[in-house]
């Protein structure tokens, strides 16, 4: 009776039609997984056909570089900085870095954008992806996932949006909650 009566609390927040097609969801992801009586299975990593840092924790999400060659320890005192960059807003999202560029997420004042640098910290154009997150907790979170030259990120108010990765035009947006 629990589970129900918070199922039910969950569904008024998010309004009747949100929560059936979340729970429903969840059943069809649980059915999916099933396995025999006994049987564990491992998980499975899709790798992203990107090659770099393309999304959040890396090419299959799983927080391991393909990248050869990198030094077995650090020096002391660390690695060489070869650059830092300010004004890029505030937030905790991890950056993902694909074809040459790197991606991150910041809160400006009211605004939620998307900004891309170059690989020697020049900021190359910033795009908005609705209104910041102003309630407990401020500041941008979700990582920015790149693919075939596309950027897709959702902000917290569940507005997911598609960006040229080239420009930062915005392609398209969807609301989520409405």
């Amino acid at each position: 009776m629990e589970m129900k009566r918070g199922v039910q609390s969950v569904m008024i927040q998010l309004g009747r039609r949100t929560g059936l097609a979340l729970a429903a969801l969840g059943a069809a992801a649980l059915s999916l997984g099933a396995a025999p009586e006994g049987v564990v299975r491992a998980p499975e990593l899709i790798a992203s056909p990107e090659a770099g840092w393309p999304q959040f924790r890396g090419p299959r999400r799983d927080g391991i570089s393909d990248e050869r060659g990198l030094l077995p320890s650090w020096p002391e005192g660390g690695p060489r900085r070869i650059w830092s960059a300010a004004g890029l807003g505030r937030g905790f999202s991890s950056p993902t870095i694909a074809g040459g560029r790197l991606f991150i997420t910041g809160e400006f004042g009211e605004e939620l954008r998307v900004l891309a640098l170059d690989l020697d910290g020049r900021l190359l154009w910033r795009a908005r992806n609705g209104s910041a997150w102003l309630n407990q907790y401020p500041g941008a979170r979700a990582a920015v996932t790149v693919v075939a030259g596309r950027l897709y990120h959702e902000n917290a108010h569940g507005r997911v949006a598609c960006l040229e990765a080239a420009t930062g035009r915005e392609l398209w947006a969807v609301d989520l909650l409405a």
